[in-house]
């Protein structure tokens, strides 16, 4: 029997939700437990416990995402790395694109000016009773 080389938790193979199993070859090649035992070996040991401060900090002082990603960005003390990923991801919801309009609402103009004039809907018959 295989153990993950984070945890030491014996490896067993996978059911997936469609009810197979995982292939041999495909668990022989497997070296940890989770998704989230192979982060914490690839970034560091303490990245469970620091995710899970993360969360209590953020539930405690009821922060958004992105209150909680512009506090890391304005920190000096945060790991320069961990500040430039939090000015990436909050850039979208502060600053808008240059440019005015995208190019679906430039079509969505384009197809009511079609609709205008000569293209424009037909009035409904009128209905006469006898």
């Amino acid at each position: 029997m295989k153990k993950c080389e984070f945890c030491g938790e014996l490896l067993k193979r996978r059911v997936y939700p469609s009810g197979q199993i995982e292939r041999p070859g495909v668990y022989e090649k497997r070296r940890f437990c989770s998704r989230q035992c192979a982060l914490a070996f690839r970034h560091g040991k303490d990245l469970i416990t620091r995710s899970a401060d993360i969360v209590d900090e953020v539930q405690r002082e009821n922060l958004t995402p992105l209150e909680y990603m512009l506090r890391v960005m304005n920190n000096p003390n945060a790991p320069p790395e961990r500040r430039d990923k939090c000015a990436i991801a909050a850039a979208p919801f502060v600053h808008r694109k240059p440019g005015g309009t995208g190019k679906k609402h430039q079509q969505a103009e384009a197809a009511k000016e079609a609709t205008q004039g000569k293209f424009a809907p037909m009035k409904a018959p009128k209905r006469v009773d006898h």
